[in-house]
């Protein structure tokens, strides 16, 4: 059994299944319906509970290991594991219709090394290389992709490839990023008395910071983590997207609701100075997760985009190819 720092002993009917190390997520849905991935796939279970107090009983303990405690009247609660093992987010009637519902999602205990992505077809080993020269060469590295795409452990990677004699402030609101790094110190934002995600971003630009590294970013935090890219500082962050280019737009759509006195030109010309690498990771119908796309940010030239493909997915071929272009950034790159 994997048993993780005592948790199962907290969950109560799903103790089995969290024990299981195959099983990364557990969805309760309601009462007699929990759903499991294992290996990328759902599964249904005949894991059922007897009242709804018993899943409230979980999501109080759950969040007793972070020094908290359950309010009576809320409609959601977002909480991370211990020791950075995944999160867990609970919803409440009468928002959930036949709540409570509880999702429980937990990283993998065994690290996912370049050689393992490699291995697995994620990626090609001259994309890794491109990635690598891009950091070598101080490039901002926007990280995007779908709902368990796998993005998070991807940023995790390319932040390893930072020189170790360079200082990596990372900032995050939930506990979930697993940087190997002798140089790298985290500040997590939250709830009071945590600062607010951005106030934290604004607040690691006074850290020394080398390299900056944001999760996904959101609301308010998207627009400070644009102004301290495009203002020179170097790093990583990531979002939501259905491709390369449909990040981009949902970057703005964040930024222009977040700052209301910009226009989406002087936006766009914020992106495209914070940013100059693109990389959209995608969970395939067979449950992969792939990096699909790579792009370069070129500037801005008539209110829109210029951009250069570097890397697109050969659906034939099932893997990712270099489209020939060369980085404008670095035209010695092969």
């Amino acid at each position: 059994m994997n048993i993780k720092n005592g948790i199962p002993s907290i969950l109560g009917p799903l103790d089995d299944l969290y024990a299981d190390p195959a099983i990364t997520e557990i969805m309760v849905n309601g009462l007699e319906e929990v759903v499991i991935e294992r290996n990328g796939k759902l599964e249904a279970t005949d894991v059922m509970f007897d009242s709804e107090d018993q899943i409230v009983e979980i999501v109080t303990a759950l969040l007793a290991q972070e020094g908290r405690t359950l309010d009576p009247v809320a409609a959601k609660v977002e909480l991370g594991l211990p020791d950075r093992q995944g999160r867990a987010v609970a919803i409440f009637p009468p928002t959930a219709v036949n709540g409570p519902y509880l999702v429980i999602r937990w990283f993998s205990q065994t690290q996912i090394t370049w050689e393992k992505i490699l291995k697995w077809g994620a990626i090609t080993p001259e994309a890794k290389e491109l990635i690598q020269q891009a950091i070598l060469d101080d490039v901002n590295i926007l990280v995007a992709g779908g709902t368990w795409s796998g993005k998070t452990t991807l940023m995790n990677r390319i932040a390893e490839l930072v020189p170790t004699d360079k200082r990596i402030v990372i900032v995050e609101e939930m506990s979930e990023l697993q940087i190997e790094h002798p140089q790298a110190v985290y500040l997590q934002a939250g709830e009071p008395p945590r600062m607010a995600f951005d106030e934290a971003i604004y607040a690691s630009s006074l850290m020394r910071p080398d390299w900056q590294v944001f999760s996904e970013i959101n609301g308010p935090a998207g627009m400070a983590a644009l102004e301290m890219f495009s203002r020179g500082y170097t790093g990583i962050s990531n979002i939501h997207g259905n491709s390369a280019e449909d990040s981009l737009t949902r970057l703005e759509a964040i930024c222009l609701k977040n700052s209301p006195g910009l226009g989406p030109l002087e936006i766009r010309n914020m992106i495209s100075a914070a940013f100059q690498l693109v990389l959209y990771q995608q969970r395939l119908s067979d449950g992969s997760r792939k990096v699909t796309e790579i792009m370069e940010i070129c500037g801005v030239e008539n209110g829109r985009y210029v951009l250069q493909r570097l890397f697109r997915f050969n659906p034939e071929a099932w893997q990712l190819e270099p489209t020939g272009a060369k980085p404008k950034w670095n035209d010695d790159f092969a």
